[in-house]
């Protein structure tokens, strides 16, 4: 079935192989990745059920990631390149290139991810390297928490740990002047156009990705046909700036440990004999309780960061006037063309 022509079929195919952990086919999924002629959603897919069999990624998988990257692709296969990554185990060699290549100087809404690929890590000249690119930009903390450095350089000697301690510095002063920085977008954002909010939240800033809509939309976050009604133009706006302030009941990010490996995301249900947890839009997995060692809340968001950044003031203010106009508004209209 997988070789079948419509693209749904096999990507139900995928979400079972990757849910029910049927290793036996995972040279298929190797086929998959290594063929070019093929989608870029539907490899990385393929790569993700993968890193269920096997965490470890050659070096041909890499460079299909390090490729879905880059700032040629539409923002939803970036994001989802960067969360493959983040459940893959990279050699000393991978993470050094990734830290100087890529967090130096991608966009951050992909930083979190991105950095994350680190946390089990303990090499020194990584985790320098890892400083380097942390320093090399002014906003390379904008979506990165002091509790966020804190995990991430946890393993590291104490020497990546004092050349670490400016960054630490940087990131309380950030917190500290998040408020003020949401104060003032408010007071800059005008009254905004609704309709154009509703486009934007269909196309480019990815929000139904995650989203729903009335019946339109994904399934990964909290269904905002309502939001306009029970949230504040003040509180959907942190929303968005800073995903990590507030988080909606069953929609808490968890991190769960097995004997093998880790995943960071949403537990949608608890059966008797496995848990089962979505780690990116369409990507379910099945976790057996018996494999289990931990499950730990996180207080970060699987909301990418960043969403501000990717729009321009007036499309910030469309999309929020769009969101604050639900239920009602242009919530009620069918898709617009």
């Amino acid at each position: 079935i997988l070789q079948e022509e419509d693209p749904e079929i096999r990507m139900l195919v995928l979400d079972l192989i990757e849910s029910r952990s049927i290793t036996p086919l995972n040279d298929q999924l190797k086929l998959i990745v290594s063929n070019p002629k093929i989608a870029a959603n539907f490899r990385l897919k393929a790569l993700s059920a993968q890193l269920h069999f096997e965490a470890k990624i050659s070096a041909a998988e890499y460079k299909v990631l390090l490729k879905y990257l880059g700032k040629e692709n539409e923002s939803p296969i970036r994001q989802l390149a960067a969360a493959v990554l983040a459940s893959a185990k990279l050699n000393d060699d991978q993470l050094l290139q990734l830290a100087k290549e890529e967090v130096s100087q991608a966009d951050i809404f992909l930083v979190p991810n991105l950095v994350s690929t680190f946390e089990d890590n303990s090499s020194e000249e990584v985790g320098e390297a890892l400083v380097t690119a942390l320093q090399n930009s002014s906003n390379r903390l904008d979506n990165l928490s002091e509790q966020d450095l804190q995990r991430l350089f946890n393993n590291y000697s104490q020497a990546v740990k004092t050349s670490a301690e400016p960054l630490m510095t940087r990131a309380r002063t950030q917190n500290a002047t998040r408020l003020s920085n949401l104060q003032l977008i408010e007071s800059q954002l005008t009254k905004g156009d609704v309709a154009q909010g509703r486009k934007l939240f269909f196309g480019k800033s990815i929000c139904s990705t995650c989203h729903a809509i009335e019946d339109q939309g994904g399934d990964f976050g909290p269904d905002l046909t309502n939001i306009g009604e029970i949230r504040s133009r003040h509180d959907i706006l942190e929303a968005v700036m800073y995903p990590e302030a507030s988080f909606a009941r069953e929609h808490e990010t968890s991190k769960v440990t097995t004997a093998t490996t880790s995943y960071s995301g949403i537990i949608k249900d608890q059966l008797d004999e496995a848990i089962i947890m979505q780690i990116a839009p369409g990507q379910s997995i099945r976790i057996q309780n018996e494999d289990i060692i931990e499950i730990e809340p996180l207080s970060t968001s699987m909301m990418p960061p960043g969403l501000d950044k990717l729009l321009t003031p007036e499309e910030l203010s469309d999309l929020i006037a769009y969101l604050v106009s639900l239920p009602d508004g242009m919530g009620g209209l069918s898709k617009l063309e």
